[in-house]
């Protein structure tokens, strides 16, 4: 079932049928609308003046007052995974999916004529999701090639390299202000992104299950992750204020003074990395130090992990 953004309408679907309801008088709006395949899901676009729903290979776009398709359903050569409106609602994108390694594709279209718009989002396997960024300006796609891409929403053109997991990636998703993207892959792990050029904002996160979604709370500095089965996590990404300068530092000793600055060849070795230590540990001492709450967080997850490996010594150890 789907909400309306106004939370005024329901969208249920069951087998080949959907159905509308006013929520506030709990009566259907219009007749159902039929499929020749099972509904996989649906969504309202942000008006709440138009619903898409996919089953099969086709997406249908249809009036949920009146329960009028808009045009023809928007055929796929693959069953269909996702379709998300675009921010104003101009615009539909949709991708699909199947159980081999068919190189699958998201593809961008017009909700006033039904036509494609811009060449197809490619992938090397199927495309699992497909979003809009807040400003409708880029899409992010997640594909089982292992790879989430960014790409120009209206251009169609690649704009980030591929963001790599080492599993299938589920979804791919924008942070309110646009700038960072949010992935969640079979791998176990979440990562944070810059939706500009690509780079790596955070290490992954690790999980105990595959995971099937990750969105930014409102925020912008909050995520959520799920594995789709009932469980759910909570992120803080809080932002850096520390000067560049002691960021660079602290590159230094988190790497063995790996890390190589711009324009030089190796590492600068001016200090050794003990006594860089204690200065840092002086001028930022809370970078240094556990919280009770994290070392009880740490024990109880180290007690959850030891349950599903059967480790009951250690259970109780960290419990």
């Amino acid at each position: 079932m789907r909400l309306s953004r106004d939370g005024t309408r329901l969208l249920a679907f069951d087998n080949e049928r959907a159905q509308t309801w006013d929520v506030r008088t709990g009566t259907p709006l219009v007749k159902q609308l039929l499929h020749k395949d099972k509904i996989q899901s649906g969504t309202f676009n942000h008006a709440g003046t138009e619903v898409a729903t996919w089953g099969g290979d086709v997406v249908k776009v249809w009036d949920p007052a009146t329960g009028r398709e808009f045009f023809a359903p928007l055929q796929h050569a693959v069953p269909a995974t996702w379709a998300e409106f675009s921010p104003d609602d101009s615009r539909l994108v949709t991708c699909g999916a199947d159980p081999g390694f068919t190189k699958c594709q998201a593809q961008v279209w017009s909700t006033a004529t039904g036509q494609p718009l811009g060449p197809p989002l490619k992938h090397d396997d199927g495309v699992l999701s497909a979003s809009f960024s807040p400003d409708g300006s880029r899409i992010a796609t997640a594909s089982e090639d292992f790879t989430a891409i960014v790409w120009d929403a209206l251009s169609c053109k690649q704009v980030t390299p591929a963001l790599r997991h080492d599993h299938q990636v589920w979804t791919a998703a924008f942070s309110p202000n646009a700038k960072w993207l949010v992935t969640a892959s079979g791998d176990k792990t979440a990562r944070v992104w810059s939706a500009e050029t690509g780079d790596p904002l955070t290490p992954p996160l690790q999980h105990r299950a595959p995971l099937a979604d990750a969105r930014f709370l409102a925020d912008g500095h909050h995520i959520i992750t799920s594995d789709g089965k009932g469980a759910f996590w909570k992120w803080d990404l809080p932002s850096e204020q520390r000067p560049v300068d002691d960021l660079r530092r602290l590159a230094r000793l988190l790497s063995a003074n790996a890390v190589v600055p711009s324009g030089e060849i190796k590492p600068s070795r001016s200090e050794s990395l003990g006594a860089l230590w204690h200065q840092l540990r002086e001028q930022s001492p809370a970078s240094f130090a556990a919280s009770d709450e994290d070392v009880a967080r740490w024990h109880e997850l180290m007690a959850e992990q030891s349950e599903l490996e059967q480790q009951w010594f250690a259970v109780a150890f960290h419990l």
